[in-house]
């Protein structure tokens, strides 16, 4: 029996999205850093004014987290199989459905990842160009609040799902 792959199409796309903007994040850096002012906004007001200012080395430090404490560990995580045998949601798991349960939990590590690296990503932008960052801001954060509330609704249907049906089974 052919086993199946353990992330489906969208989820690789998902995380292969967070690694090309990360990647195309550094690489702009890399390429902008000499052109840069040596001092960057570094805080904004919740009006997006700029109320702070760092050296344009924050970039560097920006980076190193985007990409070790967000894109990355977040692409590994989704892989740990060990992690799904013990999902914690705020419904019992009927037998048979802790495959798809899984599922649904690795499509929101994908999306939040996105979502995480795609606000991280445009912070950078805003400190490197001076833009406000309104919308670099607010809309991952609203669009990660959706997700979580449609990934909680796909779970808790999953949870009151008949026992005796396997989604997997075809």
């Amino acid at each position: 029996m052919k086993q199946k792959k353990w992330l489906t199409p969208q989820q690789r796309v998902l995380d292969g999205l967070s690694i090309l903007i990360c990647l195309a994040v550094v690489i702009y850096i890399i390429i902008i850093y000499n052109q840069l002012p040596q001092q960057i906004p570094s805080h904004y007001d919740a009006l997006g004014n700029v109320t702070g200012y760092q050296g344009k080395s924050m970039l560097i430090v920006l980076a190193f987290i985007m990409v070790f404490v967000i894109t990355l560990p977040m692409c590994v995580l989704v892989r740990v199989r060990k992690l799904y045998t013990v999902i914690n949601t705020p419904w019992p798991i009927p037998k048979g459905q802790e495959r798809h349960v899984a599922e649904i939990a690795k499509d929101f590590l994908c999306v939040t990842n996105l979502l995480m690296t795609g606000m991280f990503a445009g912070i950078m932008l805003c400190s490197i160009h001076g833009w406000k960052p309104g919308i670099f801001v607010w809309l991952p954060l609203v669009l990660l609040t959706v997700a979580l509330a449609v990934f909680l609704g796909k779970t808790k249907r999953a949870c009151k799902a008949p026992k005796d049906k396997d989604p997997w089974e075809t």
